[in-house]
């Protein structure tokens, strides 16, 4: 696949995406209660629907691996943490889609690591993939409007350096690197500084920085709102 970043193919698929993360959600405001929660269903069912699709479709073309394709990178998390959000609108859930999908999709979308993708579906999919996770947290903020609870950042940074623990173990024993903390993404990711290991350590830096920024425009944005 001859895909490039900031290629015509990437740049037509970002402002496909980012149109959609406005239409939706201020479509979503004009909506009575019953609506909203249908459409969030609705977005629920998509985004598991999605997942499993991709899943079978590596399957079936020889390209599902164990040590690569299960959901135990942040994103993967934020996928699953999001949809049960939709659903449910449970505060912790939500909080956590945030921050994992806020940081680890929109760098995804923007920097993907074409050097995975065999073909243009494997570009799409992952576009489209990441592009939702940023949706359902979008539509819990404008349309569910739910808030990020005080001391949601100091929940999130210490579960991620937790569970960041049973992942290296994780990845220890199956040879995987998921959380990316064996081997740098492919992208230009500005975030990996230095080689392994010693990536990791601006890799956490970056990651509750991120996390910091993301938690005061969302609380400065939800002022006035």
């Amino acid at each position: 696949m001859n895909y490039t970043i900031f290629g015509a193919e990437h740049i037509v698929s970002m402002l496909i995406i980012l149109a959609v993360w406005v239409i939706i959600p201020l479509w979503g405001l004009k909506l009575n209660q019953w609506q909203i929660q249908f459409m969030a269903t609705l977005l629920a069912v998509l985004t598991i629907s999605v997942e499993l699709f991709d899943d079978v479709y590596r399957f079936q073309d020889g390209h599902w691996l164990l040590i690569r394709d299960l959901p135990l990178h942040m994103c993967g998390f934020a996928t699953f943490l999001s949809a049960y959000a939709l659903y449910t609108r449970n505060q912790m859930s939500f909080e956590l889609a945030f921050f994992w999908g806020m940081g680890g999709a929109f760098q995804a979308i923007l920097t993907p690591d074409m050097s995975r993708f065999y073909s243009p579906y494997y570009f799409y999919i992952s576009q489209i993939s990441h592009a939702i996770i940023i949706l359902n947290v979008l539509w819990m903020l404008t349309v569910f409007k739910l808030k990020i609870g005080k001391y949601a950042i100091h929940r999130t940074v210490l579960l991620t350096l937790f569970l960041m623990i049973f992942i290296s173990i994780f990845n220890y024993f199956i040879s995987s690197n998921y959380f990316f903390l064996c081997e740098k993404p492919g992208g230009p990711s500005p975030f990996f500084v230095g080689e392994w290991p010693v990536y990791v350590i601006p890799l956490i830096f970056f990651g509750i920085v991120i996390m910091w920024i993301l938690d005061l425009l969302v609380k400065r944005i939800q002022r006035f709102i």
